[in-house]
């Protein structure tokens, strides 16, 4: 699938999106600079809602993996809990 354009669910700026895992998960490149690239699973994306508390902590994890050369993985835990792993870009 090629991007699409579209708004970022962390931060609500300007996105590229792309599906990847068939279809499982979403690869979004985030045009603002408090936020960044990042990779979340269809689940994490429906569960994250209008939790700005919760969207607030994430784009600050986001920023600073890409800062580090990483990609964020934003999923959900076999126990329900949303958990986050940083991925080398290349």
């Amino acid at each position: 699938m090629n991007d699409e354009n579209t708004t970022c669910i962390l931060c609500g700026q300007p996105a590229k999106e792309k599906e990847t895992d068939s279809g499982n998960r979403r690869y979004i490149v985030c045009s603002a600079a408090t936020c960044g690239d990042f990779e979340i699973t269809n689940r994490a994306a429906r569960e994250l809602g209008d939790n700005v508390e919760r969207t607030n902590v994430l784009r600050e994890m986001v920023s600073r993996a890409n800062d580090n050369g990483q990609i964020l993985d934003i999923s959900i835990a076999s126990d329900g809990a949303m958990q986050t792993t940083g991925i080398k870009r290349g």
